[in-house]
């Protein structure tokens, strides 16, 4: 392949990816309370989920981290929950989200169905602590958290405005 024919099509491969940046910028359009309800979805939007972060760990390895932050501002005191060696399998299947037509006096609701299917192999962190600094070496443990297994769930959870 010529130097000619790579320098074409990277600016053909440059072109399209402007042409579908623009066309993604398009106005966005309001959606008034009278318009959503009347749409339909058929069966609504089902989720389904299989989630593998880091699933071949087979030994301690904590110098992979999520946290979470908390900020105080009456004492300026950062504090963050840090979960280190975090990874291994979920899946979940069958949970739903639809919009149905309820009676006048409760109106609209949303029905999620409770997910048929969820199982874990070794899904969890190897290491929990509270602390000041995310990237410190904790100096203290509150345990680990390892799921293994299955379980099947039935039922809806129903969610309504407040009137």
């Amino acid at each position: 392949m010529s130097l000619t024919s790579k320098w074409w099509r990277a600016v053909a491969v440059a072109g399209a990816c402007v042409w579908c940046a623009g066309s993604a910028l398009a106005a966005v359009e309001e959606l008034h309370d009278e318009d959503l309800s009347a749409v339909t979805g058929a069966d609504g939007v089902r989720i389904d989920l299989h989630l593998e972060w880091r699933p071949n760990r087979t030994e301690v390895e904590l110098s992979s981290a999520i946290s979470v932050g908390f900020y105080e501002a009456q004492r300026d005191l950062n504090t963050f929950i840090v979960m280190r060696g975090f990874g291994g399998v979920v899946d979940f299947w069958g949970m739903a989200i639809d919009a149905r037509a309820g009676p006048a006096d409760v109106g609209d609701y949303i029905d999620v169905t409770l997910p048929a299917y969820v199982g874990f192999d070794h899904f969890g962190f190897q290491s929990l602590s509270a602390q000041n600094d995310k990237n410190a070496v904790p100096t203290y443990n509150y345990g680990q958290w390892l799921l293994n297994g299955s379980a099947t769930v039935t039922g809806n959870v129903y969610i309504w405005p407040a009137k």
